[in-house]
């Protein structure tokens, strides 16, 4: 048990109600005044102990991971050869290279006691974490022992899962995004969040017997408490995208979220990344009186630990590229490291001397030593193998052994206390805590407030149902009842359930954004993840019950279907259940898939198969025998034969037209007359629906409730296999972090180890044995950087914000303050208490709210260059994942270095910032993403040299530089600033938990405490001298010596959880304000002389972008382009798509007759080529999104270059491979369906020009997805709104209701339609002069007057009509045939060869205007904000008082 703080030399504790050994009821409850309550009063109440005690041995743990440390940049090219390479390799019997990650650590913790991991990132604190804990997917193997109270790791996994819990440091937010997040439910707000935690840990047994709702509200507010998050409670959790609590209120949610598992070992990995350093030591101050009161165990990996956190621990050990090379106490690991020969420097804390043993530049050697040290990770495992305290270590684990044994009698203590715990009639050997019904009731509940709180996606969809309905009701109002409305009927019916079906796409998205948060609550055994699957999709079917049964409300009485009760609610049942039916299916791909892409595709040609075999395409008796199949497997085919047996069940309709009828023909009898419709029978004024449907499709109405209860049948399948896959199939692994290098510019010993397939690391030479993956933290000389000459100011700045209530929040008051030339200016207060937001109102980037006072230069206001002249390294490294470093480099130096500078000399200046930054080795590797690129600390250089190389001339802005770097990475981070304010740099840097060496490279401090407040600005002091000085003379109890100032100024002020002061710090600096505005007032006299004489011109001079619009395009163009290039998984799913639709649909309509049916099946094979573009939207929209999202966090508010060279060098870039794409898909389709036959002198020509109009279809569905991807929010609602806009378009090209038969209002969007030209140019090139056979059943057969031939009979009604008598000189059963050409029938629907060109130039005329809203839709929703409110600055008040003032946009 550690000691009090005070009794290791720290500075006494602050007043906090979670010391106490006792609780009131006006205090409010912690977790250690909960644990208290329970340890004094559960026994005598029979609830079992807290924990199960649990001792952790681990024993020559080694792990493999696949790959050989680094690997090259994969892109199309080599995409291509792919499956040539993986044939060569499997004839060559090769393997994948494999390296050691960890080799052979040993430890023991024992129950309620903490172990600190200690080691630079890429030393593998986080595999012997996942390790450990059991969370061994994704590495190759892994060997040695791991046991619990002497049971196996594997047993507790299976049974105990919940008694073992891994806390992970975050996870990258999208494939293509380079930022490490808290994975939670963004809809949700913390309160949701934390019970939904507790009430699925909850145990059967509880304290005074009180009800699970009361426990759960309890233990929620003992956390709540706990962390400091009561403000938050109705706040939403939010992400990147959704606004909702700060990103360090969100690490205390998740923080949170894991305490509620009430877990015996815990698994901690850098659980303070984000948090200030009281806040941090609150937060190991939990752990340690969890441990102490509850016998649990913790282990936890940080990479910066201040001295009072560290001291907390019992046992630390240390790792060194995989290497152990210590395990034991503090006091033993600085002896042990002492009696090798290192030195621990002047106010180092203890684990930032530790950690700096395994950095070559930051150990230091005692004087004569240093030849005689370690030096290499192997030479240092060798010297703690051979240490006194190696085998200390190894009979403690020998005595671990003896006790434990092989774990029998524990494992049954495991069982009988998880039984304990467990609702009743759960089964014994299920890991989780509650019964399936309650995780079912859970989960739904949950799901239900995950829906209502996406708003804006609940509304997309159900105004794209009622949108659709009310457009296509009266795009087929009231429809004829005779038999020319049999095709309109069967239209409005397919698209009906097509539509409804349609929509549940956006799904696959939604799935692939909510499983990392699925897959960490499994591990935390909270729920079967199937439950959550089950729950989210049954929330859903309310919704989508109301909203189909809306659509369909409208659409089937505005259309005139079958007015009878029973047909409509067996409409709106089959409409409901074949989209649950389909949205299983689409629910199942998101599942069993891995990438969002995959499944994309997969989707795409499971909505081409449905809707061909669906049987209004293609009718039954028409589809070639080698796809029947699909139709039987297929769900929409039984909903439209459903529908279309409800629909002409009983039903006589009458012939609305003749044969032979009109001028001449007005006294033949019906016995010599026939009506030209399949299913009609001689003599008869009326077509009975029945027939019609069994000799056009082989529909029958006794097939009814068999379709339905096959219907039935298929929601009931998927559910199960998305249920199943959700449970069983887990994420793609990563492989560990690697480096991905350009082939032909990598390092030399890089080369040597690819070509020989041998781990890189292996490779490495050099005393130190450095691996490509570290760094050093040697800063180069800072040399030829532009020194900045203005000062900056600010005055009275406050910021409000709006709240959905209509009332505002202050997260800034009256803040002022300034950064001269040359300084290195800190940022610093407690978690929310508005650093990052004070930081992004001085650097011009809020959005939203109101700003009262303004920033001066030099006593000026900034002017319209002011952003593009500072720099602002944001605390998430956001890149393009695709660039390499120096390419991420030079790209900023174009765009942001004035364009005067030769291109020659910004490159040189690009050079030069890789060295200052120690980036050379890497500077030709991919950045990537975490894990799969460049490390923590290089991303952090590489965010750094982004700024850097601007020559930001004014200021220079860093939030949280050092957040998830180890403390000797901090360091050099620091001090590389520190060099930079030296040579003359102004930089304002936010920073969380700063050791004191770190604290003391600042010269000024800025201290917000809650609520955006000053609590001091003013020097810091040589030794910090000068800020303990301010607040030892104002009251507070003296820092100290062995003290570290900035935990020191943060408990002093009150932060963290229960921070409470006797005093007001920011009232105390109000009093003492006066001399920082007389400071501040002779720096704005001083820069205003200098304006004066002519040496500011800079201030306020110059326009938004330093280079011209022209060289933006031109450098942006290329960037994107060569990032679609190095996108292999997009541009391979795009060919893959197109390639197995256009099989698929080449195939389906092989060779296709010159019949009637055929010449329909020809207009459909067109229709269906079209359609292709609805999935490749939803394909083309996620990309879209996330370069949208870098441009708008990233590089607008950096002016790099303007908002139109973004949107234009997008669509570009997609063009050459949608035309390549659309080619591979091209072929097969034209030359299948075989129209090229029909061709005879013009085939080349014909072919030519339906090869040159698709590739313009090509370049319109991708302008039109992303105009619509530039004005949705995001690329779910994209998804929506493309179904939506997509088949909107495509109801009035003419195919699913002809002109002819379309009410007259809109025939204006006919005409306005593209796919009406597109597809007539397409169909009236394929059909031109070919000639028309008509199949037996397609002959309408009648009776000629006596004595005369059919052709006498019919020959005047032939010339003035279509078609043409097959047998003229017959006397009886004369045979008409309604269409003799093509152009016949392309005549019914107003389509003509002659208009070929004008189509295609009409289509062309669509491109542009695409592109041009696409341009429109993104300045109007994410440049003037459609999205989010405007930004209204104020002067600021006076005298602390408001005061009238003319409003200015920002």
């Amino acid at each position: 048990m550690a000691a009090p703080t005070g009794e290791k030399g720290g500075y006494p504790p602050r007043l906090r109600t979670n010391t106490d050994t006792t609780t009131t009821d006006s205090e409010r409850p912690t977790l250690e005044s909960h644990l208290r309550d329970v340890l004094q009063r559960g026994p005598a109440q029979g609830l079992p102990p807290l924990s199960s005690s649990t001792s952790v041995l681990f024993k020559g743990l080694r792990v493999q991971g696949s790959g050989a440390g680094a690997t090259y940049l994969q892109d199309v090219g080599k995409a291509a050869l792919m499956p040539a390479k993986l044939v060569r390799r499997l004839l060559s019997h090769g393997r994948e290279p494999q390296r050691t990650i960890l080799h052979g650590i040993d430890g023991v913790v024992k129950a309620g006691d903490m172990l600190l991991v200690l080691g630079r990132p890429g030393s593998g604190c986080s595999t012997m974490l996942k390790s450990l804990a059991g969370f061994t997917k994704g590495f190759v193997g892994w060997e040695g022992v791991v046991k619990y109270n002497g049971v196996g790791i594997e047993v507790l996994r299976e049974r105990f899962r919940g008694d073992i819990v891994y806390n992970s440091e975050g996870k990258q937010t999208s494939n293509r995004s380079t930022a490490l997040v808290d994975e939670h439910f963004p809809h949700l707000n913390v309160e949701h969040t934390l019970k939904f935690a507790v009430e699925t840990r909850t145990p059967h047994m509880r304290i005074d017997g009180i009800s699970r709702p009361t426990f759960v509200e309890r233990m929620a507010d003992v956390l709540l408490n706990t962390l400091g998050l009561q403000h938050t409670l109705k706040t939403k959790v939010g992400n990147a995208y959704v606004h909702g609590i700060s990103g360090g209120e969100r690490k205390r949610v998740s923080l949170a979220e894991t305490l509620a598992t009430h877990s015996s070992v815990g698994y901690w990995d850098n659980p303070t990344r984000g948090l200030d350093a009281s806040t941090s030591l609150e937060f190991i101050r939990v752990l340690r009186n969890n441990t102490r009161l509850a016998r649990s165990t913790a282990i936890v990996a940080l990479y910066q630990a201040g001295e009072n956190l560290t001291i907390e621990f019992d046992h630390v050990t240390v790792l060194y590229l995989g290497r152990q090379i210590f395990f034991g106490t503090l006091s033993d690991a600085e002896s042990h490291f002492a009696d090798l020969g290192f030195l621990r420097k002047e106010r180092q804390t203890i684990a930032d001397f530790l950690t700096g043993i395994t950095d070559p530049a930051g150990r230091r050697a005692k004087e004569g030593w240093e030849g005689r040290v370690p030096r290499g990770p192997d030479d240092f495992a060798k010297a703690w193998k051979e240490s006194r305290y190696f085998a200390a270590l190894q009979e403690e684990i020998k005595r671990y052994e003896e006790e434990f044994g092989d774990g029998g009698p524990q494992l049954e203590e495991y069982g009988r206390l998880q039984m304990a715990q467990k609702s009743q009639r759960q089964r014994q050997g299920s890991p989780y805590t509650i019964n399936l019904r309650m995780q079912m009731r859970a989960t739904l509940r949950r799901a239900w407030h995950r829906m209502r709180g996406d708003k804006v996606y609940l509304g997309a969809t159900a105004f794209s149902a009622v949108f659709m309905s009310l457009i296509m009701g009266s795009v087929f109002v009231n429809t004829t009842h005779s038999t020319s409305g049999f095709f309109s009927k069967g239209g409005v019916i397919f698209f009906s359930v097509l539509f409804n079906a349609l929509q549940n796409l956006a799904e696959i998205g939604m799935l692939y954004s909510q499983r990392p948060v699925v897959q960490k609550q499994k591990g935390y055994a909270m729920y079967h993840p199937f439950t959550d699957s089950l729950s989210s999709m049954f929330v859903d079917w309310p919704f989508k019950l109301l909203k189909i049964a809306a659509f369909d409300v409208i659409v089937y009485f505005m259309a005139g279907l079958k007015k009878e009760a029973g047909a409509f609610f067996i409409f709106l049942l089959v409409t409901y259940i074949t989209s649950l039916a389909v949205s299983g299916l689409f629910r199942t791909i998101g599942a069993a898939t891995k990438k969002v892409e995959v499944a994309m595709g997969m989707a795409g040609v499971s909505i081409l198969a449905m809707a061909i075999y669906a049987g209004y395409i293609i009718p039954v008796p028409s589809m070639h025998p080698w796809f029947r199949w699909i139709n039987y497997i297929n769900p929409v085919s039984y909903a439209f034969e459903a529908l279309m047996a409800n629909e002409f069940h009983a039903v006589g309709a009458p012939c609305s037209f003749l044969i032979p009828s009109g001028p001449g023909y007005q006294n033949a009898v019906i016995s010599q007359q026939v009506c030209p419709v399949t299913g009609a029978n001689p003599g008869q004024m009326f077509v009975k629906g029945d027939d019609y449907l069994a000799a056009s499709f082989e529909y029958y109405h006794s097939h009814l409730w068999r379709d339905i209860g096959i219907l039935l049948a298929f929601i009931g399948f998927f559910v199960t296999t998305y249920a199943l896959a959700t449970e069983y199939i887990s994420p793609a692994p990563g492989k560990g972090e690697f480096l991905i290098f350009r082939q032909g510019h990598e390092p030399e010993s890089v080369r040597r180890a690819l070509q020989a397939g041998e781990v890189v690391d292996d490779l490495e030479s050099g005393a130190s044995n450095q691996p490509l993956t570290g760094t050093t933290t040697e800063v180069s000389e800072v040399r030829g950087l532009v020194k900045s000459e203005d000062t900056f100011t600010w005055e009275n700045i406050s910021y409000d914000i709006p709240l959905s209530d209509g009332t505002s929040r202050r997260l800034l008051s009256n803040v002022t303050g300034y950064v001269k030339p040359g300084t290195l200016t800190a940022l610093m207060g407690e978690s929310g208490a508005g650093k990052t937001t004070l930081l992004n109102v001085l650097a011009d980037r809020i959005n939203i709210g109101t700003i009262y006072g303004s920033p001066l230069v030099n006593g000026q206001p900034p002017g319209r260059s002011f952003q593009r002249r500072t720099g602002y390294v944001q605390q998430q490294d956001l890149h393009l994942a695709e660039s390499t470093v120096r390419e991420a480099l030079r790209f900023s130096a174009r765009l942001r270095q004035p364009q005067e500078v030769p291109l020659k000399e910004k490159y040189e200046y690009v050079e030069k910032v890789i060295e200052m930054l120690e980036m050379e080795d890497y500077a030709e590797a991919v950045i990537g993403s975490p894990g799969n690129g460049l490390n923590v600390e290089q991303r952090k250089r590489t965010t750094i040299g982004v700024e850097l190389v601007a020559k930001p001339a004014l200021l220079l802005f860093l939030d949280e530089p050092t957040s998830g770097l180890d403390s000797q990475s901090a360091y050099t981070i620091i001090k590389f600033l520190r060099k930079l304010a030296d040579s003359g740099q102004a930089i304002l840097c936010t920073i969380h938990q700063p050791s004191s060496l770190l604290f003391s490279q600042f010269d000024r401090l800025l201290l917000l405490q809650m609520g955006g407040k000053t609590a001091y600005f003013g020097p810091v002091g040589n030794n910090s001298h000068d800020i303990l000085d301010y607040f030892a003379r104002n009251g507070a109890v003296p820092c100290p010596e062995d003290a570290n100032p900035a935990e020191y100024i943060l408990d002093v002020i009150g932060a963290g959880a229960g921070g409470q002061v006797e005093r007001d710090w920011h009232e105390v600096w109000v009093g003492q304000e006066g001399e920082v505005v007389d400071e501040i007032k002779e720096l704005v006299a001083s820069g205003g002389r200098e304006v004066a004489g002519g040496e500011g011109e800079e201030v306020t001079g110059g326009g938004d972008f330093a280079a011209s619009w022209f060289e933006q395009y031109r450098v942006v163009q290329v960037r994107v382009f060569r990032h679609y290039w190095r996108s292999p998984s997009y541009i391979i799913s795009k060919i893959f798509l197109n390639v197995m639709a256009g099989l698929f649909l080449g195939f389906t309509f092989y060779k296709e007759p010159n019949s009637v049916q055929g010449l329909q099946n020809k207009l459909f094979a067109v229709f269906m080529a079209v359609i292709l573009a609805m999935p490749l939207m939803n394909q083309l929209q996620p990309r879209w999104a996330a370069l949208s999202a870098l441009y708008l966090i990233r590089e607008k508010p950096s002016k790099m270059f303007h908002w139109s060279a973004f949107v234009l060098s997008n669509i570009i870039a997609e063009i050459p491979y949608n035309m390549f794409a659309g080619t591979l898909f091209f072929f097969p389709w034209f030359f299948a369906v075989g129209t090229w036959h029909d061709y005879h002198l013009d085939r080349a020509q014909r072919g030519a020009y339906t090869w040159l109009i698709f590739m313009l279809f090509q370049m319109w569905w991708s302008t039109f997805g992303q105009s619509i991807a530039a004005l949705a929010p995001n690329e779910q609602t994209a998804a929506v709104l493309t179904t939506l806009f997509a088949a909107f378009v495509i109801m009035f090209n003419g195919v699913l209701q002809p002109i002819s038969a379309l009410v007259g209002f809109w025939h204006w969007m006919y005409y306005l339609s593209p796919f009406t030209w597109l597809v007539s140019g397409l169909l009236s090139t394929t059909l031109h002069d070919v000639a028309i056979t008509c199949a037996p059943k397609e002959i309408s057969i009648f009776m000629p007057p006596q004595g005369q031939t059919c052709g006498d009979y019919a020959g005047a009604f032939v010339k003035r009509m279509h078609g043409k008598i097959l047998n003229p000189m017959a006397t009886s059963n004369c045979e008409y045939c309604r269409f003799s050409t093509g152009d016949q029938y392309l005549s019914t629907l107003n389509m003509r060869w002659e208009d070929r060109w004008r189509d295609f130039g009409l289509l062309a005329v669509y491109i542009l205007f695409n592109a041009m809203m696409a341009f429109v839709y993104y300045y109007l929703a994410k440049i003037r904000g459609l999205h989010s409110l405007k930004i209204a600055r104020e002067d600021a008040p006076q005298n602390g008082g408001s005061q009238e003032s003319s409003k200015k946009e920002g």
